[in-house]
C-alpha cells in the first residue's frame, strides 16, 4: 500500500515536471505559412508584422491545440489564457513537488527511518564502548607498573591503609579531602550501576590529588582543575610524571560515565583496577612524607 502511494505520487511529480519542460514551438505553424504570402503592397514594418503574426495565429488555431504555447519568429510570443493559467499551475505542482514527496516518504516510512535512526545510534555506541574499554585496559596495565614501584599491595591492603592514612593526615594537613578506595564495594556496585561505581572512583582520585597538595604545600586553588594541578605537582616532583599521566587517564575515563556515556560492567571494573595503582602510589608516598615529619 505504501509503495503504491509512494509510485503515484512521484508519477504526478514526473508529469507535472514532462508538461512543462516539453517543447513549445510549433513547427506546423512554420511549415504552413508561405514566405511569399505578406502583401507585397505593404511595406510599413508595423502592418508586415501584423500581417505575421495573423497567418501564425491562423496556423496555430489549425495545427496546436487550445492551451498550449503559440511562439513566433522574431522573438514575437503569444499566449492564450488558457495556457497561461494551466502552465503557472504546473509551476505551482513543481515548486511544492519535491517537499510533497519527502513528507509523504517520511510519513509513509517513518518505522523505518527511526530503525535506521536507532541502528546509527547502536554503532555510535557500540564503538565508543569498544574504544573505552581499550584505554580503560591500558590503564589498568599501567596501573599495575606503578603497583609494582609502590610495594604492589593487593587491593583489600590498600583500602585497609587508605582508612588508616586519612586519621593520620589530620595531624598534618587541614580539612583533608575523603579518600575510601573501596574496591570491593565499587565492584560489587559496577554489576548493577557503572556509572555510580565510577562516580565514586572518579571523587577518590581528586581526593588523592588535592591532599597531594595540601601535604606537600603546593599553593593552588582549591577548586582549581585537576589537569592543572598534576602539572603542578609534576613540576613540584611530588608526582612522576607516568603516575601522573595515570591519573589523568583515570580522571577522563569517569568524567565521561559521569557527563553521560553509557559503559557496561566490564569496562568499569577495569577502570576500578587501574585505581588500585593509583591507591598503592598514595598509601606510599603519603606515608613516607608523614613518617619524615614526625622524625
Amino acid at each position: 500500500m505504501h509503495l503504491r502511494l509512494f509510485v503515484s505520487a512521484m508519477l504526478c511529480f514526473g508529469v507535472g515536471k514532462a508538461a512543462i519542460a516539453q517543447p513549445t514551438l510549433s513547427t506546423q505553424a512554420s511549415q504552413t505559412s508561405p514566405a511569399t504570402s505578406k502583401p507585397a503592397s505593404s511595406n510599413v514594418p508595423g502592418t508586415q508584422m501584423q500581417g505575421d503574426l495573423q497567418q501564425l495565429r491562423a496556423a496555430d488555431n489549425h495545427a496546436m491545440p487550445s492551451g498550449q504555447l503559440a511562439i513566433a519568429v522574431k522573438g514575437d510570443v503569444t499566449l492564450n489564457s488558457g495556457g497561461n493559467e494551466d502552465c503557472g499551475l504546473v509551476r505551482v505542482l513543481i515548486a511544492w513537488g519535491w517537499p510533497t514527496v519527502v513528507l509523504i516518504i517520511a510519513i509513509l516510512f517513518r518505522g523505518q527511518i527511526k530503525d535506521l535512526l536507532r541502528r546509527i545510534e547502536d554503532l555510535d555506541a557500540f564503538g565508543f564502548k569498544a574504544k573505552f574499554k581499550q584505554q580503560a585496559d591500558q590503564a589498568k596495565d599501567m596501573s599495575q607498573t606503578v603497583a609494582e614501584q609502590h610495594g604492589g599491595a593487593s587491593e583489600n591492603i590498600i583500602t585497609q591503609r587508605v582508612q588508616e592514612i586519612q586519621m593520620g593526615l589530620l595531624q598534618h594537613v587541614k580539612e583533608p579531602l575523603p579518600v575510601r578506595l573501596d574496591f570491593d564495594s565499587y565492584k560489587d556496585m559496577a554489576k548493577s550501576q557503572p556509572g555510580l561505581a565510577l562516580a565514586g572512583i572518579r571523587m577518590d582520585v581528586e581526593g588523592m590529588v588535592r591532599n597531594f597538595a595540601l601535604l606537600f604545600q603546593i599553593d593552588v586553588q582549591r577548586r582549581g582543575p585537576i589537569s592543572r594541578l598534576l602539572e603542578i605537582l609534576s613540576d613540584a616532583q611530588v608526582i612522576p610524571r607516568n603516575t601522573a599521566s595515570l591519573f589523568r587517564s583515570v580522571w577522563s575515563l569517569c568524567s565521561e560515565v559521569i557527563h553521560g556515556a553509557k559503559v557496561d560492567t566490564d569496562a568499569a571494573i577495569s577502570v576500578i583496577d587501574a585505581a588500585a595503582g593509583l591507591g598503592a602510589f598514595y598509601v606510599d608516598v603519603v606515608q613516607s612524607e608523614m613518617n619524615r615529619r614526625m622524625k
